[in-house]
């Protein structure tokens, strides 16, 4: 299986800060991509990449928090819209994070057409005609980023063309 990935390494001073055992570190390099395997067109995973020396935790998806973290820009005929998970009922819904080590990642899987996003009107425009899509991890900080380590601040990835 072959994969198209696209990246952005972000090497900035940086729109966010990382919490491990009482450190403040305000320059936490990430990289994050979309990686499609054709011919799927809207299936995949992002990928988070800590390019930092320093272990860093990020939100786990499955709950408000992790979910909400992650969503996409799409653009299709010259407009952008925001693509986010639909609001959905947790069995058990608490804030948990995981541990990305010095050089490791994380992978995200999505499928923009299993039905979990919306709005629907933009994924079946981005399923049929030419369009891209950017992916943003946002994470703003709270009582629940303070109390789990969690990194706050906000990643893109490059614009993936989907053909």
């Amino acid at each position: 299986m072959r994969w198209i990935s696209i990246s952005a390494l972000l090497l900035v001073p940086f729109v966010g800060e990382l919490g491990i055992e009482g450190q403040r570190v305000t320059t936490v390099p990430f990289e994050l991509r979309i990686e499609i395997s054709p011919p799927a067109r809207l299936k995949g995973k992002v990928v988070l990449v800590n390019r930092s020396n320093i272990e860093a935790r990020v939100w786990r998806m499955g709950n408000s928090w992790g979910d909400a973290a992650l969503h996409f820009e799409a653009t299709s005929n010259a407009a952008s819209e925001q693509l986010t998970r639909k609001p959905q009922d947790y069995t058990r819904n608490v804030p948990s994070a995981v541990t990305i080590a010095p050089g490791g990642s994380l992978e995200i899987p999505f499928d923009l057409a299993d039905g979990s996003w919306q709005p629907d009107s933009v994924v079946e425009r981005l399923a049929v005609g030419p369009a891209a899509i950017e992916a943003v991890y946002l994470v703003s900080k709270s009582p629940e980023t303070e109390a789990q380590q969690v990194w706050v601040g906000e990643l893109h990835s490059q614009k993936l063309a989907l053909k």
